[in-house]
């Protein structure tokens, strides 16, 4: 009995030394020396940057265009689930995350932000908290981040820069 429990801790911690050291295969294939980085992930076909700075939505969107790629999207469930998991792990005392989600061109018509200027795609997938999208003050909340609320990371409308309102984000990148 204890010779498997001290085998399965040792290939559970070997394992967790080859992911934290950037040992994934498919790491390789993420753009590389991108500042502010807490951690890369990959998922399905897509890259995604963790970044450890607070930003207003515009500056946080322009960060990823620079690096040609776009704050993330999340398209379904199963998206959701990798991110919440990854938001998770990381040791991030902040309550909020940007995504590319936005309602700037219609009101209430929510799209994602694309890697190109302009480029946009629709909602297909949600994860509003309660309340959310609301009425209240809308107009002047367009932008859309994921708070913590003990580590459900559900989906809020909040105004995109302000003087509260900077946030951690995660860009996502196609793969090489």
């Amino acid at each position: 009995m204890h010779v498997k429990l001290w085998t399965f801790v040792f290939v559970y911690i070997l394992w967790n030394i080859h992911l934290v050291n950037g040992m994934d295969d498919t790491l390789s294939l993420c753009p590389q020396n991108l500042p502010y980085t807490t951690k890369w992930a990959t998922f399905r076909d897509k890259c995604y940057q963790f970044v450890n700075v607070e930003r207003f939505w515009d500056d946080a969107r322009d960060h990823c265009w620079a690096n040609r790629g776009s704050l993330v999207s999340i398209p379904d469930r199963a998206t959701n689930q990798f991110i919440v998991r990854t938001l998770n792990s990381l040791s991030w005392r902040n309550n909020g995350v940007w995504t590319g989600l936005h309602d700037r061109n219609t009101e209430l018509v929510w799209e994602w932000v694309t890697d190109t200027r302009g480029g946009k795609l629709p909602l297909t997938f949600s994860n509003w908290d309660s309340d959310h999208p609301g009425a209240w003050f809308h107009s002047r909340r367009d932008c859309v981040r994921m708070g913590r609320h003990g580590g459900q990371w559900k989906w809020h409308e909040t105004v995109c820069s302000g003087l509260k309102w900077h946030y951690k984000f995660i860009c996502q990148y196609a793969m090489k």
